[in-house]
């Protein structure tokens, strides 16, 4: 924006001074000069003509970039609906208590910190991710997420009530809109945040013969991870 206004300033006293007269001017202050008027203003009109190429350019520049931001905030910043509705569960599922990952029959979560560019000492935190304790309390949930590497730990709160909003997992600033419906096997979760990188993940937990199974899709910007 500076830039714009100074190349403005620059072109109109260009512009001011190409209707001068020179040879006029240089006697009022008493000067002898070797003057050539015609070449005098066609160096003045090139270098408006430059100048105003150079503005055109720059705003055009700020135009694109104006407009890609915003396309980009339209997919990726999403303020999600709420999540469809489901037949109720036929009994309560319980998820309250201990749980540890089993790291044998886990995917890597390699694809999903690679789109959404974690910084390398949180990839290994999150690689370390050892379980969670999880608590259930008149339609809402408590979770809470360790890892070997002690400065690493999610506390986040769902409910089947209304959204919630936690913590970004990523550590970046800003919150993430949470909701969370009941399933006939357990919960459906819908998490959204903005940019930077701004994206949402679709995760369900089912309870299978007293085993957690955790499902998630994520997807950033014009990217998807399984």
């Amino acid at each position: 924006e500076n830039a714009s206004l100074f190349l403005v300033a620059v072109v109109s006293i260009l512009e001011a001074s190409r209707h001068l007269d020179m040879k006029e001017l240089a006697l009022q202050v008493g000067l002898v000069l070797v003057y050539e008027e015609a070449i005098y203003k066609q160096y003045v009109l090139n270098s408006e003509k430059l100048l105003m190429l150079l503005l055109a350019w720059i705003l055009t520049i700020r135009v694109t970039l104006s407009v890609l931001e915003l396309r980009r905030n339209q997919t990726a910043c999403v303020e999600t609906k709420e999540l469809p509705s489901e037949v109720p569960p036929t009994r309560k599922i319980d998820f309250a208590g201990s749980w540890v990952k089993d790291k044998k029959r886990s995917d890597s979560l390699s694809e999903t910190m690679k789109i959404a560019h974690i910084p390398f000492l949180l990839r290994k935190a999150i690689i370390l991710v050892g379980g969670s304790e999880i608590s259930m309390e008149g339609g809402e949930l408590k979770l809470t997420v360790h890892s070997v590497v002690p400065w690493f730990k999610i506390r986040e709160t769902y409910s089947l009530k209304e959204a919630t909003y936690n913590k970004r997992r990523d550590l970046r600033k800003g919150k993430m809109k949470c909701l969370m419906k009941a399933t006939r096997t357990g919960f459906k979760f819908k998490l959204s945040w903005p940019e930077p990188f701004g994206g949402y993940e679709l995760t369900t937990w089912d309870l299978v013969d007293n085993e957690m199974h955790v499902s998630a899709e994520v997807h950033i910007r014009d990217q998807v991870s399984k």
